[in-house]
């Protein structure tokens, strides 16, 4: 017989849930809402581990007070550092919200203390809160207030302790204030001899000045490149070599020699099949950055990524485990792969990644950010793949409103996808009820002053006026959100009647022969949906021309097509 409930019953279960929800949500805000474990499987663990060996340890024979209430009610002050010390080591307050409020307690009478102890006793406290709050020691008032205190006495702190302070001051990202500290740090750091600087110290620098977004001086980053060169040991070492690559994409460092003496290492000692699928994608990054092209890194890379995540198990990020493969690890795949004009199969994309995406959307890892998916699928299509699975999620009127609300990369990216249905599926553009690209505002300057062989080659053709049916040459962009600037030849000045796309050192991918970039690879593919002729220009087969060689071969090749 079915139970039948009453409006009062109802009621009350409503309520009843309401209030456990509350309950559920206050244990999250007190306990933390990720689980985060510091151990040696995790770089942030493994330098704690480091930086922790530094400290010399008071007397942890101390008996502390067990009952953490008593200690709360019986007054912190009458403690001594190290009393509190060991209390709070032993303090469990992932079950006990009482040892919740005791921890607060004691985080404000250690800031009151700060600025009477000594530095060892400050680092100890920091490493202590470290084990217990690793994710939200950035929250207690100890922290700021360490901070404060050691920066002050930065002049008075030897190596070991900067390199401890660099650390810690890393764990809050990219604000101004910790940029500016670690700055200062780095150039008391550099006054000592860099050479007793051992790869752990390079590490949490690398790692401090990432997430602070602060870019290094010369003589600390050529210390780092020197490491690398010499101790290709590193490769080996997954999580510091991506920690040292995120420094070096950072600070915009681009090394041919480098990028071959890494290729040949990994592929030598077989290190990549140690990577994870965040880790490839990191490295990834670094070729991508260059537009350095090595076929056999590229299929390894693949191959491998396109296996773990076929092997992966999906784990929300809801979870917070800090193995799985996230929606951003694979966006950065995508977006290296596809700038690097390296084709992935259409099987692997339909049958791996592809469902891999759907199952973070169905989870709700997307959630709001529907600015991903459209990076996704533009990668995606630049690979002559059309996501259209993915497109009921993020291709909506509403969405497009919002993402061209955000910022300009982003507003670009997605412009240039609806440019690329517009160019290569008209009719799926009616049927979205979208609105079409717009020609965003774009800056030439920054680019022309990368590519004198273009600004050459469109001079030497504007001398050429009179020699054929075109009578105007000019230097635009001329596919919507590609901003790639290329020749338009025009008839009677305003019916453009050829496109000349040039192949220089800014379209070309380095470490081939005349491999275009994605992107450059893009424009050309949509460039021959239109009516105009298109002439590609490859400026190594110029190199020896004088300008009047180079208008002649020009003038064949327009003839040749218009």
């Amino acid at each position: 017989m079915a139970t039948i409930f009453s409006s009062h019953q109802l009621l009350k279960s409503i309520r009843f849930l309401q209030t456990y929800r509350r309950i559920q949500l206050r244990r999250k805000s007190f306990f933390g809402d990720k689980n985060i474990e510091l151990g040696e499987t995790t770089l942030t663990g493994r330098l704690l581990i480091y930086l922790n060996s530094f400290n010399v340890h008071g007397n942890e024979n101390f008996i502390p007070v067990k009952d953490p209430i008593k200690l709360k009610t019986t007054g912190l002050n009458k403690c001594n550092i190290e009393q509190i010390k060991t209390s709070v080591r032993l303090l469990d307050i992932s079950q006990d919200i009482n040892n919740f409020y005791l921890l607060r307690a004691i985080d404000k009478e250690c800031s009151a203390r700060v600025n009477k102890l000594s530095n060892a006793d400050i680092f100890e406290l920091l490493h202590i809160y470290m084990s217990k709050v690793p994710n939200r020691i950035i929250n207690y008032k100890l922290y700021e207030i360490a901070i404060q205190e050691l920066t002050k006495r930065l002049n008075l702190l030897n190596k070991n302790e900067i390199i401890q302070l660099i650390f810690y001051i890393g764990l809050r990202k990219k604000q101004a204030k910790q940029h500016n500290i670690v700055r200062k740090c780095i150039n008391y750091l550099i006054r000592s001899d860099l050479e007793t600087l051992t790869p752990e110290d390079l590490c949490v620098i690398c790692n401090s000045t990432f997430k602070t977004t602060t870019k290094l001086n010369e003589k600390i980053f050529n210390t780092i490149i020197n490491y690398l060169y010499n101790n290709l040991k590193i490769l080996k070492d997954p999580a510091f070599f991506v920690t040292f690559l995120k420094s070096i994409r950072q600070n915009r460092y681009q090394d041919e020699d480098l990028l071959e003496t890494l290729s040949y290492g990994m592929l030598f000692n077989k290190s990549f099949e140690q990577y994870s699928f965040s880790a490839l994608s990191h490295i990834l990054a670094v070729y991508s950055d260059y537009l350095y092209y090595n076929e056999n890194v590229l299929r390894v890379f693949s191959e491998r990524s396109i296996q773990l995540l076929k092997e992966s198990d999906f784990i929300s990020k809801k979870e917070h485990m800090s193995n799985h493969i996230r929606l951003k690890d694979i966006k950065r795949f995508l977006w290296c792969i596809s700038n690097l004009n390296y084709k992935l199969s259409s099987q692997d994309i339909k049958t791996v990644i592809i469902p891999n995406i759907l199952k973070r959307v169905k989870a709700g890892d997307v959630e709001s950010d529907h600015s991903s998916l459209a990076e996704i699928a533009l990668y995606l299509w630049m690979l002559n793949y059309r996501a259209y699975e993915l497109f009921p999620f993020f291709l909506t009127k509403h969405n497009i409103r919002n993402i061209y609300g955000v910022n300009t990369h982003t507003k670009q990216r997605l412009n240039l996808l609806i440019t690329c249905i517009s160019y290569e599926n008209k009719e799926l553009l009616k049927d979205l009820s979208i609105p079409p690209a717009v020609q965003l505002d774009y800056d030439m300057k920054y680019q022309l002053e990368k590519r004198p062989e273009l600004q050459r080659i469109c001079s030497d053709l504007q001398t050429s006026i009179g020699n054929s049916e075109l009578n105007k040459f000019e230097l635009s962009c001329q596919v919507p959100g590609v901003n790639i600037i290329g020749i338009t030849g025009y008839k009677n000045n305003t019916h453009s009647s050829v496109f000349l796309e040039v192949l220089d050192e800014y379209t070309r991918l380095k470490n081939t022969e005349s491999m275009p970039t994605g992107l450059m690879e893009l424009k050309l593919r949509l460039l021959n949906q239109l009516d105009e002729a298109v002439v590609l220009v490859d400026t190594e087969e110029l190199k020896d021309l004088n300008s009047s060689e180079i208008r002649e071969l020009l003038l064949d090749e327009i003839e040749f097509v218009c």
